[in-house]
């Protein structure tokens, strides 16, 4: 198993609240990559976040390669989120 450090997503948007945003990831992620997991840190966690907070996001899953191509697998299922 390959365990992807956490990533800083740029996710930050005004049109979804913290538990959409949340859930849109989360969807995204189990149908895409599947990941054994996924813990969420920073502001969002604490439930403390601005507008403009990101997401703080760790990924553990299986997937091959680099860490810049399992970086880019992971965040090629969230970049059209509003």
């Amino acid at each position: 198993m390959s365990c992807m450090p956490e990533l800083t997503l740029g996710l930050v948007t005004n049109a979804m609240d913290n538990e959409a945003l949340l859930e849109a990831v989360r969807g995204r992620l189990l149908a895409g990559i599947r990941p054994k997991r996924l813990v969420v840190f920073g502001t969002r966690a604490r439930g403390d976040a601005r507008p403009d907070s990101d997401l703080d996001l760790m990924v553990v899953a299986d997937l091959g390669g680099s860490l810049a191509e399992r970086s880019r697998a992971v965040r090629a299922h969230l970049l059209d989120l509003p």
